[in-house]
């Protein structure tokens, strides 16, 4: 027999939400916050942008995206992952102007904290 425990604690803000330079990805909200504009994310675009922002500055191999957001087995015979990033890649860019996700061809996508702290940094000093 096990005791009931009480409700979990409400996660902090800090565990709910994810920052990589401008964006902040709410796991519980499904959205995210692009230079302080929030919009919702259909939940695949969601899933892959949150699993490139969990590794942020890694090359995350097609694969592995394809298995953590499809499921393992999964085969992209349409270019799915590609046509997923590329939605993803143009809502940022319409906000902030720049493309934090990274091509590497032949081997996947990198979420790149770089170009977001460069882009962040450099919005901060025109105002």
């Amino acid at each position: 027999m096990t005791l009931a425990q009480g409700p979990e604690p409400a996660p902090d803000d800090a565990s709910r939400v994810l920052r990589v330079g401008a964006l902040e990805i709410d796991r519980d909200g499904l959205c995210i916050s692009v230079g302080g504009v929030r919009m919702a994310l259909p939940r695949r675009e969601f899933e892959v942008l949150l699993v490139l922002a969990e590794n942020a500055g890694r090359v995350l191999p097609a694969r592995l995206l394809l298995d953590r957001v499809w499921g393992p087995g999964f085969v992209d015979g349409s270019g799915t992952l590609k046509v997923h990033v590329n939605r993803i890649r143009r809502r940022i860019t319409g906000v902030l102007g720049v493309d934090y996700i990274r091509t590497v061809r032949g081997l996947g996508y990198s979420l790149d904290p770089d170009l977001a702290r460069g882009r962040s940094a450099s919005r901060q000093h025109q105002r």
